[in-house]
């Protein structure tokens, strides 16, 4: 039987928190995180990442204040609306502010800033640099980008969280998402493009978010998602991680210029994001997601398989695996009595430290497993000899008990059997 150590998913996450609060760097003035974990540069978005990462986890953390005024200050200021409050990367593209970027740094700043000039000002950066209000589009890397899934879902996360759902930008990008789904009902990193896990899972969510309940393009893109998961368990190469290839022009002091850059993905853990935020928790997907998580963590970091340098620990990883397992274990009601997850029956179950009965066990075990299916039987047999008469002396309670002596048998079986396996 699979099984997962509860003990071991809360070590991964104090061990990854240590490791975030370890990296923390000032360098000339400015702090914060670089993509790169124990690298001596600052970042825009892994400083953004780490900030979400201790507010989700509610980690302490005397250095906040430091990373918080790195951020606002390394915001973009200028006449021209193309950069004005926007965001950079501080690396591989510092011509010109980015969806992703600004996203980030929105995110991070809204608690505690959400009503100040400096996340203001990247709001109006990100409305100005939305392509064309007037049609359904969504977001690219930059204004004069083609519209990207990735992107657009960051925007629309954003503006709501900032209450902007009203505005053109917002309902003109999320008819776009809605009309980028494919037929068989995934949806890829541009319009039309082959359906992934990670941009499906990445939409699934941002919609669950947006709608804030289930609805037909959400259920249709979770068939999809369940249709294809099993494609990414059993490739290797892809379990943790995909790659996004970002090509464009740009035009800067009257020169254009083309531009490559390269999002590294990571489908479980988005996937895991998709099933907790549609209340499908409890199934083997999850639980094979959780699995891999687990199996490919090291000592709270974790390699991405389209990027081959071992030495650099990547921020970003960190990051989703951090929020995708904080997603399922914050939703888990009394997290802290729990001491295994284990696969039974292609059914995620929870077993308890305190309580050997548990209602998915007994479901799976008892009335789907083979106990209750030879309930069943019984019950059609004595149905059948009831209703011909074949013993015609049987009495009422005759057949009460013989229905009843086997019940009571299997459930004082069940609690014995998961007793003992609570104390194991």
């Amino acid at each position: 039987m699979q099984s997962i150590e509860v003990e071991k998913i809360n070590d991964i996450l104090k061990v990854a928190l240590s490791n975030i609060k370890i990296n923390f760097r000032t360098l000339n003035g400015k702090s914060g995180w670089h993509q790169y974990l124990g690298s001596e540069k600052i970042g825009n978005i892994a400083t953004a990442q780490a900030l979400i990462i201790l507010d989700v986890c509610n980690e302490d953390f005397n250095h906040n204040h430091l990373a918080f005024k790195y951020l606002k200050s390394s915001q973009q200021h200028s006449t021209d609306l193309l950069k004005s409050g926007g965001w950079t990367y501080v690396t591989n593209f510092s011509e010109l502010p980015t969806t992703e970027c600004t996203c980030w740094a929105l995110l991070a700043l809204y608690e505690g800033y959400s009503n100040k000039a400096t996340t203001k000002k990247g709001i109006n950066w990100l409305l100005n640099n939305h392509p064309d209000e007037t049609k359904n589009t969504g977001w690219g890397t930059i204004k004069s980008d083609i519209p990207r899934v990735y992107s657009t879902c960051l925007a629309l996360r954003v503006l709501q969280k900032y209450k902007h759902e009203s505005s053109e930008q917002f309902k003109s990008s999320l008819n776009w998402l809605l009309t980028s789904q494919n037929t068989d009902y995934g949806w890829g990193e541009q319009f039309g493009h082959k359906s992934t896990i990670f941009h499906t899972s990445l939409v699934i969510t941002t919609l669950v978010d947006i709608y804030r309940t289930n609805n037909s393009t959400i259920n249709n893109g979770m068939k999809w998602l369940t249709k294809n998961f099993n494609s990414v368990i059993e490739n290797s190469n892809s379990n943790i991680g995909s790659q996004e290839i970002i090509d464009f022009d740009f035009i800067t002091n009257g020169e254009r210029k083309h531009q490559r850059l390269i999002y590294f993905h990571t489908p479980l853990p988005q996937a895991i994001n998709a099933f907790v935020k549609t209340g499908n928790i409890f199934n083997k997907n999850v639980f094979l997601a959780l699995e891999e998580i687990v199996k490919n963590n090291n000592s709270g970091y974790w390699k991405h398989p389209n990027f081959d340098d071992s030495i650099k620990k990547p921020l970003w990883l960190v990051y989703d695996m951090v929020i995708s397992l904080k997603s399922f274990t914050s939703t888990i009601k009394n997290w802290e009595t729990i001491k295994k997850i284990e696969l039974r029956n292609n059914k995620l179950i929870l077993v308890s430290n305190t309580n050997p009965f548990n209602w998915h066990i007994f479901l799976s075990n008892f009335i789907l497993g083979i106990w209750g299916k030879s309930f069943a039987v019984l019950l059609a047999s004595l149905f059948i000899v009831y209703v011909t008469e074949i013993f015609p002396d049987w009495s009422a309670k005759s057949y009460v008990s013989i229905l009843l002596f086997p019940l009571i048998a299997e459930l004082l079986g069940y609690y014995i059997t998961e007793t003992r396996k609570t104390k194991k």
